[in-house]
């Protein structure tokens, strides 16, 4: 978070999908809250230390990003959280989760939505040194 923070965008280059090839990959639409609680379990960690980072994709198209359902010459799906939570025996509730969605490279933090810009102001005043968010 201090790095999205400090560089004021959300960049490829921190993806953990290496295998996404320079996109960042967004739950389009989250019907609900159940990717946080499944990323949270899978990732062991507290899901009240999560939080989402949610961008306007009206704003995002406007300005000419490309919002993708998958990345080209790739088959992108939820096998993969369904694959690790099968191996946790949890039951698949992959259903439930938005769809998949990419922007290639990095999205500037001047996107968020205004409570998701807030929650992440908030974090930054408690937990980091920087100054000047507004």
């Amino acid at each position: 978070m201090k790095s999205i923070v400090k560089e004021g965008a959300l960049d490829k280059k921190y993806n953990s999908r290496k295998c996404d090839g320079g996109y960042i990959s967004f739950e389009a639409n989250p019907p609900n809250d159940l990717f946080i609680d499944i990323f949270s379990e899978l990732k062991k960690w507290d899901s009240n230390d999560i939080f989402e980072l949610v961008f306007d994709a009206e704003k995002l198209l406007k300005d000419n990003y490309q919002i993708l359902s998958t990345i080209p010459g790739k088959n992108n799906s939820k096998f993969e959280i369904k694959w690790l939570w099968d191996l946790e025996n949890k039951p698949d509730n992959t259903d439930k989760i938005g769809d998949y969605a990419f922007i290639k490279s990095n999205v500037p933090l001047k996107y968020l939505t205004k409570e998701s810009r807030n929650k992440l102001l908030d974090w930054a005043k408690e937990n980091s040194p920087y100054k000047d968010l507004d």
